[in-house]
């Protein structure tokens, strides 16, 4: 076996995938290491040394593949208030989305397969718009969508893509090594909290289930609408079951505090996270996310529905922007009202915190672990915190609605 440098980078590797399928051999494939994060390993000795691997790693290379700049940043949210509800913020991904299906496009984003228990990159041409819309904090494999995308491209096609801010750079980083036009490719990114293990999400998902029952989809950002209590703002998770039942967990359960509050406090992310290369620089087109500083910029305007922003990294596709936000809510934003709202600079200093957890999870697994990371004292102390907060929020956002 060749001793290539993309398989010592596991402190840095993002697993996007580029090497992988930028590789003419097929030498690699991408296996889930002990504490259910996705890395390249070699698969066969027919390695030709071309170095392709690392040419496409856009960790070894630090390529910018962006020609033009822009910081022109905006709010926006639905007037659809349907597509608005199935948004985990204001439906800036489905705007753009739907235009792509609308024009004979593709678009590629993440759906949860059930069978397999793991998020995986999907097209809509395989399972339409709906499962790719919403927030999901699990990892998701890439599998072969860089091919397939590069594919759809060279046939003339528009492709939408919409992955974290690391995917992003595979995949610009990819199709520049291989000369394939972006021309028709609108490439969106999100504002990213950290990849969360898919271990630690299946551990948690088979706690909700029974015999008689197996979760198929989950819900990070429920949200009902002629509910004001239980909307943008709550977090609330909705499970669907096999049965055809579904289950509601609020920000106060146990069930939530669990596995979201691990996410929330940045310990059970993939090491890469904890030195974030995309903090100041993103390769996508666009950046979206939820503009949680609505009540700071203008409170007047949070109805608790959902509201999105959109940075534009270039100029590219800011006049469709316009021409299809025109009939919604679109408010540009003076320089210096967005600011990064996960903090991605200022998590090295939980590393320690990720492996004590993460440790205890490989002994124990996760109901055992999560009772021993906070000890019984602790256990009560931080869910007790937790639950008033998440109750003063709510009672806060009824009074002030």
């Amino acid at each position: 076996m060749r001793d290539l440098k993309i398989l010592h980078i596991q402190d840095t590797c993002t697993g996007c995938g580029a090497c992988v399928s930028v590789c003419p051999k097929q030498c690699l494939t991408m296996v889930e290491d002990t504490d259910g994060f996705y890395y390249p390993y070699q698969v066969t000795d027919s390695c030709v040394e071309c170095h392709l691997c690392e040419k496409a790693c856009h960790i070894i290379t630090q390529a910018n593949n962006l020609s033009e700049v822009s910081n022109d940043t905006y709010i926006f949210w639905q007037k659809d208030e349907h597509v608005r509800q199935m948004s985990s913020s204001g439906g800036a991904f489905s705007l753009f989305a739907q235009y792509v299906i609308d024009n004979g496009g593709i678009v590629f984003g993440s759906r949860y397969n059930s069978e397999r228990e793991r998020l995986e990159v999907t097209s809509s041409d395989d399972c339409g718009l709906a499962p790719l819309r919403k927030s999901k904090y699990v990892e998701s494999y890439v599998g072969d969508s860089f091919r397939e995308i590069a594919q759809q491209l060279k046939a003339n096609r528009m492709v939408l893509y919409c992955g974290t801010p690391c995917q992003a750079a595979g995949l610009r980083q990819y199709l520049s090594l291989r000369k394939i036009s972006d021309k028709k490719l609108l490439l969106i990114d999100f504002a990213c909290h950290g990849v969360p293990t898919n271990k630690l999400f299946t551990a948690f998902k088979r706690t909700l289930e029974d015999s008689k029952s197996k979760v198929t989809a989950v819900d990070f950002r429920y949200k009902a609408l002629n509910d004001k209590n239980d909307n943008w703002h709550s977090a609330t998770m909705k499970v669907d079951y096999k049965s055809g039942n579904k289950k509601i967990i609020y920000t106060n359960s146990s069930f939530y505090f669990g596995y979201y509050y691990f996410f929330y406090c940045s310990i059970c992310l993939r090491l890469s996270c904890y030195n974030c290369h995309q903090v100041d620089h993103s390769e996508a087109d666009v950046t979206i996310g939820d503009f949680w500083d609505i009540y700071k910029y203008k409170k007047e305007l949070d109805d608790n529905k959902g509201i999105s922003f959109l940075k534009f990294n270039n100029p590219k596709w800011v006049g469709l922007f316009k021409d299809l936000a025109s009939t919604h809510f679109v408010e540009k934003l003076p320089n210096g009202v967005l600011t990064d709202p996960y903090n991605k600079r200022n998590k090295l200093r939980l590393l320690a915190e990720r492996e004590k957890f993460l440790g205890l999870m490989r002994k124990f697994g996760y109901k055992k672990a999560k009772r021993k990371y906070y000890g019984v004292k602790g256990y009560v102390k931080y869910y007790i915190i937790f639950s008033l907060k998440a109750l003063i929020r709510r009672l806060i956002l009824k009074i002030e609605l």
